[in-house]
């Protein structure tokens, strides 16, 4: 039975807010040579789009995005904001609190335990008031 674990990163669990977010828009916009309020703009509009890879990776979202601003950046300049913002979306996560790492941890090894330990049950099984081999169809809970 596959199981996943899913949970936004950014402001969630890692710590990094609209301003850090703001800050990198404008350092790439100026990297762009696009004006920063329209990039913050445009940026900011097509998130849902970039989210689910509308653009494909990042170097395209950004000539998408320069482009609806009416610029066409160079590859230099696609580069420099590529790396801009692979540097500042790896700086949170080395700055991840320590009660993050903790429950991570703690999830990784309870999926570890149910995956080799077939007497295991999984971490949704503690939570209810059923027995153990209840089938999951009927026990308390959030909706499957």
């Amino acid at each position: 039975m596959p199981r996943a674990l899913l949970s936004d990163l950014f402001s969630t669990l890692v710590p990094a807010g609209d301003s850090q977010r703001h800050a990198m828009s404008v350092a790439m916009s100026k990297a762009l040579g696009v004006d920063p309020e329209a990039f913050v703009r445009e940026f900011d509009a097509a998130s849902y789009e970039r989210f689910i890879g509308a653009y494909g990776d990042l170097p395209s979202t950004l000539q998408v995005i320069a482009g609806r601003c009416g610029v066409t950046p160079t590859d230099e300049q696609v580069q420099e904001a590529t790396n801009l913002r692979r540097a500042s979306s790896r700086k949170p996560l080395r700055a991840a609190p320590p009660a993050t790492l903790s429950t991570l941890g703690a999830f990784k090894a309870a999926a570890t335990a149910t995956t080799t330990n077939s007497e295991r049950q999984p971490p949704s099984a503690c939570m209810s008031s059923k027995p153990p081999n209840t089938p999951p169809a009927t026990r308390p809970g959030p909706a499957r």
